[in-house]
């Protein structure tokens, strides 16, 4: 459970509020770019087809901006979650490595090892 700790923090849902706020700036700028061929070039207005295109350009520009913010906030909530899960990672492991030894003596353990070590190092002792 505590490796989704930050699933439910404040900063997981921080790209969630930023997502519609960047596809609200993508509709705007479709609609903008709508208007201004329907209303203002097909009508041979360019003063106002200008300040379409300066709406046009704002609009892609927040757009551009809150993607990068979401895009950033989503990797605030990843290395918080590889943050907890490598701290859960060690923790468990070390609680593994620690009752394996309580349950094995530490003698056990090496009267195990020794004759596979023999066998290894067999070779060895007959070349010298």
């Amino acid at each position: 459970m505590a490796l989704v700790a930050a699933l439910r923090g404040q900063s997981f849902y921080r790209p969630e509020f930023v997502l519609p706020i960047t596809s609200g700036f993508l509709l705007a700028a479709t609609v903008i770019l709508k208007l201004a061929v329907d209303r203002y070039i097909a009508h041979s207005r360019p003063a106002r087809a200008r300040y379409c295109c300066l709406l046009y350009g704002g609009a892609l520009i927040g757009e551009f901006l809150f993607f990068l913010l979401a895009v950033y906030a989503t990797m605030l909530v990843a290395q918080e979650s590889l943050a907890d899960l490598r701290r859960g990672f060690i923790r468990a492991s070390a609680e593994i490595a620690g009752e394996f030894f309580r349950a094995q003596s530490v003698g056990a353990f090496g009267d195990a090892l020794t004759p596979m070590w023999m066998r290894l190092t067999k070779p060895l002792r007959l070349a010298r």
